[in-house]
């Protein structure tokens, strides 16, 4: 969009250029039907002008706080009931319908990932306590939990003997027990731990079918699934290495990403514009200019929020699209009245032919390009509103009569 406008911007300045060199004389006179002998309205167009700016400030001074953001990718979409009722058909048959959500804890050893998602069960059970959990980690144990049953072993002393006598009195046979017990003493007599890694392979290997989709272990990265019976309403913290597994949520982010380095880099630009509309024109004709249109982007976001309407990223772009346009109204304007003229007439057809345009787009059925039409429809024509009704609120003066 940014290459687009630019372009524009610069092939109709270079015309500009090509047009008025051809020209003696490059001033061009306004049509004697479009003239107007004064700008003293009368007090009750005065009063209706007045009234209106009142509450369109009053609209783009509490409005904005109304405002809700929503950034969802799907908004990119043509809308397909079809083909969307298909998706969650597939994705039902993978379990990841409504009221359950995978998660993956990843870890650069398998080590790691175990204790990351420690922190993640414990993240999880104190955000959401009545929610059941299942993952394979259950039955991996950490390297601090081996560690203390190597110690509690080693404590039991003679544990087999006891065991035997306890069985026996209780009436159990004690040789059916016989495969424990040699396991019980293998284990005891092993002086040293398996490593991690190798017990975790171990169990890996083991796994067959689906369940070998719950567990990785891999060179650079190991990761376990975890299945919650829940839908977050958090993402979980980057301390646990825990994500989900919804595409749709991490497009989501990234889609949220977007808005805010746009909206900083928009910020950024206005700045800019702002400050050369000062220098040039001095604060107090560079503040008129500049008011008009950070009003109408004030008034824009405003009707929206009281409207109850969800922004995104589009209606950002839509609104410093706007602004850039609304500038031009705003200093043909500030030239005009310098001049103690009207506004010209092309300001009118500029902003009618342009919110006509954009208009069209706000009726799009993907709602990414409706909502940047709508936005720039709007703020172009309270630009116009505001440059049409300044000069009839402002008090009864007579202008010069442009020449014949």
């Amino acid at each position: 969009m940014g290459v687009f406008v630019s372009a524009g911007l610069i092939c109709a300045l270079v015309t500009a250029l090509l047009w008025f060199a051809q020209l003696d004389d490059s001033h061009l006179e306004t049509r004697s039907f479009v003239r107007s002998r004064s700008v003293n309205p009368g007090p009750r167009l005065r009063l209706f002008a007045r009234v209106a700016l009142a509450l369109g400030a009053a609209v783009a001074l509490i409005g904005p706080w109304k405002l809700q953001w929503k950034d969802d990718i799907r908004e990119l979409e043509i809308p397909t009931p079809a083909l969307k009722e298909n998706d969650g058909f597939v994705r039902d048959l993978f379990g990841q319908g409504e009221g359950r959500t995978v998660f993956i804890t990843r870890g650069a050893t398998p080590e790691l990932a175990r204790e990351n998602l420690e922190v993640f069960l414990a993240w999880h059970q104190e955000h959401y306590p009545a929610a059941a959990t299942a993952s394979l980690g259950y039955a991996l144990p950490t390297e601090a939990m081996i560690h203390q049953a190597s110690l509690l072993i080693a404590s039991l002393g003679p544990f087999e003997s006891d065991l035997r006598s306890a069985l026996a009195r209780h009436g159990f046979d004690a040789g059916s027990f016989e495969p424990f017990y040699a396991a019980w003493r293998g284990r005891v007599a092993r002086s040293q731990n398996p490593h991690y890694g190798e017990l975790v392979e171990r169990l890996a290997s083991g796994l067959k079918g689906p369940m070998a989709s719950l567990i990785h272990i891999g060179k650079s990265t190991s990761w376990l699934v975890t299945i919650a019976q829940e839908t977050p309403a958090a993402e979980p913290p980057a301390s646990t290495g825990t994500v989900t597994d919804s595409q749709l949520q991490n497009l989501n982010r990234l889609f949220g990403r977007y808005r805010i380095s746009a909206l900083r880099l928009s910020s950024v630009g206005l700045a800019f514009v702002g400050a050369s509309v000062f220098v040039l024109y001095g604060l107090r004709r560079g503040l008129r200019i500049f008011a008009i249109p950070a009003g109408a982007c004030l008034f824009a976001f405003g009707l929206f929020g009281l409207l109850g309407l969800t922004l995104n990223l589009f209606n950002l772009l839509g609104a410093f699209l706007g602004v850039c346009l609304s500038h031009n109204y705003a200093i043909f304007s500030a030239e005009s009245q310098g001049r103690g003229e009207e506004p010209p007439p092309s300001i009118r057809m500029s902003a009618v032919a342009t919110a006509s345009s954009f208009g069209v787009l706000a009726l799009s059925r993907i709602p990414v390009v409706a909502s940047l039409g709508a936005t720039v429809a709007v703020i172009v024509l309270a630009a116009l509103a505001i440059t049409e009704l300044s000069p009839l609120a402002s008090r009864p003066r007579s202008i010069k009569d442009m020449p014949p």
